[in-house]
């Protein structure tokens, strides 16, 4: 998002959403839905958690005024979507080869073993695999 002559990526994961549910007492529904509606607090602290809290409410407001909220608005929605995608609306997302959604057993391709996860020393939390990040929709 461009404001000022300078381009600002908006970046939404689950980390920066559960931390703007905290902030607004809110559910990610309920944040959008206000922020649709013309919540313009709202839609301030949204810019702000995008932007990764790297501004005051007081610098994300004039943001909003000087990009206008209409595009915020859509910046932000479009950050959302990008962030959680609906599976339904694009089959390219779907397992491959008939295997059911989700994770578990049931997720891997028929005759396929399920995978077990690998554990690290003295952690009870799968291993990350190489090369994977947190998901992470920037605008």
């Amino acid at each position: 998002m461009s404001v000022g002559g300078v381009t600002h990526t908006l970046r939404l994961n689950t980390n920066t959403i559960c931390n703007l549910e905290a902030e607004l007492d809110m559910s990610v529904d309920e944040i959008t839905t206000r922020f649709a509606r013309g919540y313009l607090s709202v839609l301030r602290s949204a810019l702000r958690a995008a932007l990764n809290y790297e501004v005051t409410l007081d610098e994300a407001g004039e943001m909003v005024d000087e990009a206008t909220p209409r595009v915020v608005l859509e910046r932000l929605m479009e950050a959302f979507r990008l962030a959680f995608p609906d599976p339904e609306a694009d089959d390219s997302t779907r397992p491959p080869n008939g295997a059911a959604a989700g994770i578990g057993p049931s997720s891997s391709p028929t005759g396929s073993p399920p995978a077990s996860p690998s554990l690290s020393s003295g952690d009870s939390r799968p291993a990350k695999s190489p090369g994977t990040s947190p998901a992470t929709a920037a605008v």
